[in-house]
């Protein structure tokens, strides 16, 4: 086998061995919904900053839960669709679901995009 060969072998498994690994596991390219993991901390901490958000413009105020289910999506930094339970600090309801957008643009603060109440 001749040298230049092997060498030009071994450069393409090194270039696309990565490559495939990490589309494979992390799944972050532009325009792919991605599911969250409703347990996963920084999931958890866009939720409660979007309600404290969404408390700051409005007189009745709600209490974060949790995060139900949600997706991501990859746009020039990352767009949360999350769906939260939250409860109205004045009455005893229970839980309710809102939807909340929040895009976390890289070098830049969080903006809450949409946060609305939903089934």
């Amino acid at each position: 086998m001749y040298p230049h060969c092997f060498l030009t072998l071994t450069l393409m498994i090194t270039l696309l061995i990565p490559l495939a690994t990490a589309s494979a596991t992390t799944n972050r390219y532009p325009g792919a919904w991605m599911p969250v993991n409703t347990s996963d901390p920084v999931v958890v901490e866009k939720g409660k900053w979007a309600v404290l958000e969404y408390n700051k413009k409005v007189t009745n105020k709600l209490v974060f839960q949790r995060v139900v289910s949600g997706e991501t999506i990859y746009i020039s930094g990352i767009f949360y669709g999350l769906v939260v339970a939250a409860t109205n600090e004045s009455l005893p309801n229970p839980p309710e679901n809102y939807h909340a957008g929040v895009w976390a643009k890289f070098f830049e603060p969080l903006k809450l995009r949409t946060f609305y109440k939903g089934n």
